[in-house]
Formats: structure tokens, C-alpha cells, sequence
């Protein structure tokens, strides 16, 4: 951060006099700007498609701005008449929807579970997702040729919902909170991810 500064109101005075054209053209410099600026990194990044207007114009300008396909990740769970988003996002991805389920091989779907958070590791070859009422975390191996995932395994979070999840800058450590437990956990990183993660400490009661 260069420059912190608060605004007390808005500007003085009413719109602009300009033409819908101009304003459009505004508004696609000040998007591209913002989404070339959050693309800054030392590291392989990705974003979060949900299919909605928001994430479907993040990727669209993404593509534009990047020479190489742009690594997307959806999430979703079939539970009958629940919203689920997939369809809609692999067709603003222009990609054949590769569908994996966030529980063990042969765990039954359940009306109380859900999806929460997902994140990239910082080397780009893993992935890693939170399991709401199965309360645990997935681990994944990314492709690097075509971006698919493959299930590499699952690892408690020794409580209950977890929500929000972060890994370290080394990848070493996975911290994870657990809403209803009122936790948040520690979990190591295998660095081959051959194990995926396991729950290494508590760090708060």
C-alpha cells in the first residue's frame, strides 16, 4: 500500500454529463486496471468462478490479459434443488466441466453439508477446499498441462465447520477456523502433498 486516504462524502454535484459509450469506456479502463493490478504476483495464481456476472467478468478480462488459460476453480455439491452454478461457469470458462466431489470416495451427500473456501498452494500444483458438516479439509494435485484435479486425500480439522482457511507464504502450514467450535487449527503440509494435510495443533480454545 503506497497511499492510505479516507473520503468524508461523495464528490460535490451531480453525474456527468457524458454519453453512455464514454461511460462504458470508463468503466471497462478502471475494471481492467484493477484486475491487471490484483494479477501481481511471484507465484501461479487463479480465481474463484461461481458463474454469477461479478467472477464471469474477473475471468473474462483475466483471459484478456493473460497468454496462457486462465486457472479456474468452481465449487458445488449435488443436492437435489440446491443452487449449483457449474453449468453456468463452464460455459463462461469455454470448458468441458471437470466435476470432482469435495468428500471421500463413497461418503453419502448430506442435506447439512457444504462448500466453503478455496485455495491455491503457492507453488500452483495443489489445491485445497473446505468440507462444511463433514469438517475437513481436501487436498488436490493440479495438472499443470490442463489444470484437472486429482483427489490426493482428506484430514479433520479436529472441529466443527470450517470455514475461512489460509496457507502460509511457505506452504508449509495450512490454518484453518472452525466456526461452531470456536477453533482455528494448524495443519501440515506434506511437500509433495503424497498425504495431503494433517492436523498438526490447536491454536486457540
Amino acid at each position: 500500500i503506497l497511499e492510505r486516504s479516507r473520503m468524508s462524502h461523495l464528490p460535490e454535484g451531480g453525474p456527468e454529463d457524458i454519453s453512455e459509450d464514454a461511460a462504458l469506456e470508463r468503466l471497462d479502463r478502471a475494471l481492467m486496471e484493477s484486475v491487471d493490478l490484483h494479477q501481481r504476483s511471484d507465484v501461479p495464481y487463479g480465481m474463484f468462478l461461481s458463474g454469477g456476472i461479478d467472477s464471469s467478468v474477473i475471468l473474462a478480462l483475466m483471459a484478456k490479459l493473460n497468454s496462457e488459460p486462465v486457472l479456474a476453480f468452481t465449487a458445488g455439491w449435488d443436492v437435489p434443488d440446491a443452487k449449483d452454478e457449474r453449468a453456468h461457469a463452464a460455459e463462461v470458462a469455454r470448458a468441458d466441466e471437470h466435476a470432482l466431489s469435495t468428500l471421500p470416495p463413497g461418503e453419502p451427500m448430506q442435506p447439512a453439508f457444504s462448500t466453503a473456501e478455496v485455495a491455491v498452494h503457492p507453488s500452483g500444483k495443489f489445491v485445497f477446499g473446505s468440507n462444511r458438516g463433514h469438517h475437513s479439509i481436501v487436498s488436490y494435485a493440479v495438472d499443470p498441462a490442463s489444470g484437472r484435479l486429482t483427489l490426493v486425500g482428506h484430514a479433520s480439522t479436529g472441529g466443527r465447520t470450517p470455514r475461512h482457511f489460509a496457507v502460509d507464504p511457505t506452504g508449509t502450514w495450512l490454518l484453518a477456523e472452525n466456526q461452531d467450535s470456536g477453533t482455528v487449527v494448524v495443519l501440515r503440509i506434506d511437500p509433495r502433498l503424497r498425504q495431503g494435510v494433517s492436523l498438526a495443533g490447536n491454536l486457540s480454545d
